[in-house]
């Protein structure tokens, strides 16, 4: 079972991207690149092999930002999340060692909230919508956006 969840307060979410800044001054340590102070967003995993109604968590990936949206496709056992910054990360779940899922994709795809994703596994591509207003086509395995359309709702 995955879940995404979000720190809504914010004045919270400001004292956290504040806290997670680096000053121009210190160096950046590669290793570190992922490292956060405080989380404003976090997707975790959970098992339900055991009793449905006790989850046991397994990992949980954090997030300087709003995480909004996540999906899964059993097909490839490939698990998407949206962010507030427009942000899509894209990871390959791995059942068997800790902690049970592999960097796959970090895409900048969107200038807002992504609002929705949908994944196409046979097709390979992954379809998202956007508070920005566009519907963007992603090919999964290229890692790039190959399309993109202006949506209206009238």
């Amino acid at each position: 079972m995955l879940t995404v969840a979000s720190d809504m307060d914010a004045v919270s979410r400001v004292d956290s991207y504040f806290n997670n800044m680096r000053l121009p001054w210190e160096k950046k340590d590669p290793s570190k690149s992922k490292e956060l102070m405080f989380s404003v967003g976090v997707c975790d995993l959970f098992s339900l092999k055991k009793n449905y109604l006790s989850p046991a968590k397994l990992s949980g990936i954090r997030y300087g930002k709003q995480a909004i949206k996540v999906t899964y496709s059993p097909d490839r056992d490939i698990f998407l999340v949206g962010l507030d910054d427009g942000r899509l990360y894209g990871y390959q779940l791995q059942r068997t060692k800790h902690p049970f899922y592999k960097d796959y994709l970090e895409l900048k795809v969107h200038e807002k909230r992504l609002m929705d994703i949908y994944f196409d596994a046979k097709g390979g591509k992954v379809y998202t919508i956007s508070e920005d207003g566009f519907l963007r086509v992603i090919d999964f395995v290229k890692k790039k956006i190959i399309a993109s359309k202006v949506m209206t709702c009238f």
